[in-house]
């Protein structure tokens, strides 16, 4: 096929929306033409991003064979104030409808209903995992379900049709020096790895209770707290931070990521205690760079993890995360064939990974020049 010209619009650009945007501009078959807006106010990048790349768009849309958006966009302004019938593709990263809601706060359905009006004004619509999209579909109907009066929009069916699961790239390295990377030093107790964002949808609490515990009953390790953080941390890291000195070797965000994936390379054992979890970008790196991972029997991890791992490597509660998490400590060399797990995490490099993406905006334009009667 001819090569496409795609124009992408990132709302969000930062953080791993960023790092999504740029792999696929970097490794896709196609020309993208990639237009950003920062990563901030996401409620008002909701509300008014299209009218804000208003600003940066052509007259039109006819030079282009079709659009690649990202979740926090409101698709309804775009139609409206821009010109064009080129085919949009939706990407949801996440989706407010399926995002919980903290301890205290109500939900506000005004943006859950926006992502399902961007669901229906796309020509195809892209989930980052069968475990988002089915969580879709069952919270958007229930949410429908509880409005006063029946609206006139498609079926859902209809609308879940037209959707389908390809996962995120991840920016892997070629050269993981993986047998080097199981020769852990005896001299030193395991390094455990938190890389999440520090928010209340990670559970850091959990996570930091577990820890106490093999503290106070004598367990060695070594902990690597990092990942982003909004202006409001949960109180929680400021606490692990003073009951974890002895332990903690490095602590905050990496604004660096060579510095990231050097510490990759000397963390053992990664945990996630999240709540919310549609993919797991920072999991996945973790596990190419051999280590072990200690995930929740919820959310994306059974989807994202090898089912050979899953024995060993999901738990259910807390009592079973930290049974599981002494035997890794204990003998993290025994504990699961790290090389085979990273050789497995090789299938979500960008450069071996963006033939999906391209593979959907193919289509997605073939199908757009059909019913155009360009293509007969």
């Amino acid at each position: 096929m001819n090569q496409l010209k795609i124009l992408f619009l990132e709302s969000f650009y930062g953080g791993s929306h960023g790092d999504f945007a740029s792999g696929i501009v970097q490794n896709s078959g196609h020309e993208i033409q990639l237009i950003t807006l920062k990563d901030r106010f996401w409620k008002w990048r909701m509300k008014t991003a299209a009218l804000q790349f208003l600003k940066k768009l052509p007259a039109d849309d006819s030079e282009f064979d079709l659009i690649f958006c990202t979740d926090l966009i409101n698709l309804c302004d775009l139609r409206a104030f821009w010109p064009g019938k080129s085919p949009i593709v939706l990407y949801f990263h996440e989706t407010q409808i399926t995002y919980p809601v903290p301890e205290g706060e109500n939900q506000d359905y005004s943006y859950a209903f926006q992502d399902c009006l961007n669901a229906h004004l796309s020509e195809k619509i892209l989930f980052n995992s069968s475990f988002h999209r089915n969580e879709f579909f069952k919270k958007s109907r229930k949410m429908f379900s509880k409005f006063p009066e029946k609206l006139s929009f498609r079926n859902h069916e209809d609308v879940e049709e037209k959707s389908m699961v390809v996962y995120p790239g991840c920016h892997l390295s070629r050269d993981r020096e993986i047998e080097n990377l199981k020769s852990r030093k005896d001299s030193k107790p395991p390094l455990i790895l938190w890389n999440h964002r520090w928010e209340f949808d990670k559970k850091p609490e959990d996570f930091f209770s577990v820890l106490r515990q093999l503290k106070s009953s004598g367990v060695k390790f070594r902990l690597a707290v990092v990942g982003e953080s909004s202006q409001v941390k949960p109180k929680v890291f400021e606490r692990a931070r003073e009951d974890f000195a002895q332990e903690m070797e490095v602590w905050g965000y990496l604004p660096g990521k060579e510095e990231y994936y050097e510490l990759l390379k000397k963390a053992d054992i990664v945990i996630s205690t999240a709540i919310q979890e549609n993919f797991g970008i920072s999991i996945v790196e973790a596990m190419a760079y051999a280590c072990i991972p200690l995930l929740p029997m919820r959310l994306s991890y059974p989807e994202i993890l090898p089912a050979e791992f899953h024995k060993k490597c999901l738990y259910r509660g807390l009592n079973d995360l930290k049974s599981r998490l002494l035997m890794a400590i204990n003998k993290p060399e025994a504990f699961i064939d790290t090389k085979r797990l990273s050789d497995q995490m090789s299938r979500y490099r960008w450069s071996d990974h963006a033939v999906h993406f391209d593979r959907v905006f193919e289509q997605v334009a073939n199908n757009s020049k059909r019913k155009s009667g360009v293509l007969k």
